[in-house]
């Protein structure tokens, strides 16, 4: 008798209870899914970030007071003589030799045909040596391209459905309202990180205020264009007091951090790589609470409710296998089938959830950076090990029950 026939004899005769559990196996996965949001998030975008720079060991975020508030009195927040700290002003210890790095963003003024109004984009800016470092993630083109007299911009996927690679066209910018003509020499794709140095955060701090990926701030309506190449001929502007500082490599990053802070305790703040990341889960966490708590509670229960099936369902089935092993089934194939009769509802039912777990949370507005490698085998390991489970609780049962007295308990 082939192994899809005996497994057809584990289920029930309408196959009611199989249904139920693959449809509870897929709500199930959903909900960890979405419980596991703000761990992912902090994967994809560290993932994305290294990538994107080329390493962050080497990188200290450093923040200007007082619009943080990090270790000021509340007479000190009202003295307006306390002056921002320049990041070309900070002295670090001898002989640690340092390069900023640092972004500006404005936007440009652009025009919609169809509606008839004006809208705009926002536009990114790097520091030169940035540039010469950041690794930009493009669909299509080529940021080396330029077109004499204008801004060569990559822009994203949303300005991309207006403009095409080689299009020109001009635009104002920023508040002074001055006209210059960009020349659109790339695509960003969705899987892009925009980097903006932001003055947030103090000393709790998450890794998304360094930026996010393009398609999560697509779908929160942003438009943008990033400066790559004759950039001069941009309108000046300032640079803010945000930055990044690269330090050499081998450099004792907890030291030369807390002896900054300790100078520099009225007038900024700085924070190593690491430390951003550690709070970043926490952050994450509590920007999603209540849907953490609840469905993570939920999907406990489910957990527990699937992993009781898969146990009892063997216990169920012990009369019809010891009757199959007493025409002569052996254990490795008795076993074999067990897991079989589980995976054949199992694995549809996590496919499927983690197919359309994406849809949900974007209907739910939750902030979604995508799936990862790490998230996708979490998931997966966990229904693998439920099912190492069953074949242990059936080796348990075979060690203690003689084939025929396993048959008349039943």
């Amino acid at each position: 008798m082939s192994s899809l026939k005996l497994v057809g004899m584990l289920y029930s005769r309408k196959k009611i209870k199989e249904l139920a559990l693959a449809a509870e196996i897929f709500v199930m996965v959903i909900f960890l899914a979405i419980a596991l949001v703000p761990i992912s998030n902090v994967i994809v975008f560290s993932q994305s970030l290294q990538k994107t720079l080329g390493g962050t060991n080497d990188l200290i975020y450093f923040t200007p007071s007082p619009t943080l508030g990090v270790n000021l009195s509340s007479d000190q927040l009202q003295n307006e003589q306390i002056e921002k700290l320049k990041p070309e002003d900070v002295e670090f210890p001898e002989g640690v030799t340092t390069e900023i790095y640092r972004t500006n963003l404005t936007y440009a003024v652009l025009k919609d045909e169809v509606q008839d109004k004006d809208y705009r984009a926002n536009l990114l800016s790097y520091s030169e040596n940035l540039h010469e470092r950041i690794k930009l993630s493009l669909s299509s083109g080529d940021i080396l391209k330029t077109k004499d007299g204008a801004v060569s911009v990559v822009i994203s996927p949303k300005l991309a459905q207006k403009y095409g690679v080689g299009d020109s066209f001009v635009s104002k910018v920023g508040d002074g309202a001055e006209e210059v003509e960009f020349f659109v020499t790339g695509i960003l794709s969705k899987k892009a990180n925009v980097l903006s140095f932001g003055e947030q955060g103090g000393a709790y701090i998450k890794l998304g205020i360094l930026g996010g990926t393009l398609a999560d701030l697509e779908n929160k309506g942003y438009i943008f264009m990033i400066a790559v190449q004759n950039t001069e001929i941009l309108p000046a502007y300032d640079w803010g007091g945000a930055a990044l500082f690269s330090v050499p490599k081998g450099t004792d990053m907890d030291s030369v951090i807390d002896m900054l802070n300790k100078k520099y305790s009225a007038e900024g703040y700085f924070h190593s790589y690491d430390s951003i990341y550690q709070t970043t889960i926490e952050s994450s966490i509590n920007d999603n609470e209540e849907n953490v708590i609840m469905l993570f509670l939920f999907s406990i229960v489910l957990v527990f409710n699937y992993m009781g099936y898969v146990i009892i369902n063997i216990k169920r089935k012990a009369h019809l296998n010891a009757i199959l092993n007493i025409c002569g089934l052996s254990f490795k194939r008795s076993v074999f089938i067990n897991m079989l009769s589980v995976a054949i509802i199992v694995v549809p039912a996590v496919v499927l959830g983690l197919i359309f777990a994406p849809t949900v949370i974007t209907a739910m507005r939750i902030n979604y950076y995508g799936y990862n490698f790490t998230m996708y085998m979490a998931i997966l390991l966990f229904f693998i090990i439920t099912l190492i489970i069953s074949v242990i609780v059936s080796f348990i049962r075979k060690r203690n029950a003689a084939i025929i007295k396993s048959y008349k308990e039943v």
